[in-house]
């Protein structure tokens, strides 16, 4: 009865736990997309990478089956034409050769350290800003994600940026922590 129990209460404990890394990622992703939107206008080449409607074509990166239109409301929230060019928004589910790259990629599925580092040299060859949300991706080669420390910071990764040719705003470097 007691091993019984125990194995009960390791269980929820066990539950709890995933539950809690779970919803973790999620806020991680959710806090990301709104900071996203602020990268992608830090980008000084902004205006010139906009297509022939003047939108810039945005991807989000998601597993098959992962649901994206909540990401999607924070990239682009109601109004944010007013504040900016107007964004595309479009789905992918694989990065290869013939992938039309866009201006920007927001990782709302994390990848495995291999897929990381596909998408991460693929970013660069094509001049792609690579955001990732999760912990650890902007120092595996992501160009920018976040930072959770006292307050929520842009993070960025100065190489990537460099090596993709993207150039951002000195003010928004200034704000964010930088990994070089």
């Amino acid at each position: 009865m007691v091993a019984a129990l125990l194995v009960l209460v390791l269980g929820l404990g066990l539950a709890a736990a995933s539950a809690r890394a779970d919803s973790q990622d999620e806020r991680r992703v959710r806090t990301g997309a709104r900071v996203f939107r602020t990268l992608l206008l830090a980008d000084v080449a902004l205006a010139r990478k906009a297509g022939v409607d003047g939108k810039l074509d945005i991807a989000i990166y998601a597993s098959a089956g992962a649901g994206i239109d909540d990401i999607m409301a924070l990239i682009v929230p109601d109004g944010a034409g007013a504040q900016g060019p107007a964004i595309e928004l479009r789905r992918v589910d694989a990065l290869n050769e013939t992938t039309p790259p866009p201006v920007g990629l927001f990782l709302a599925t994390p990848l495995t350290e291999t897929q990381l580092a596909r998408a991460v040299d693929w970013s660069i060859r094509n001049q792609v800003i690579l955001y990732s949300p999760f912990e650890g991706d902007v120092e595996r080669g992501a160009t920018a994600g976040l930072s959770i420390e006292a307050k929520v910071l842009p993070f960025v990764n100065q190489h990537t940026l460099s090596a993709s040719g993207v150039e951002l705003k000195p003010f928004f470097l200034k704000v964010a922590r930088v990994h070089r």
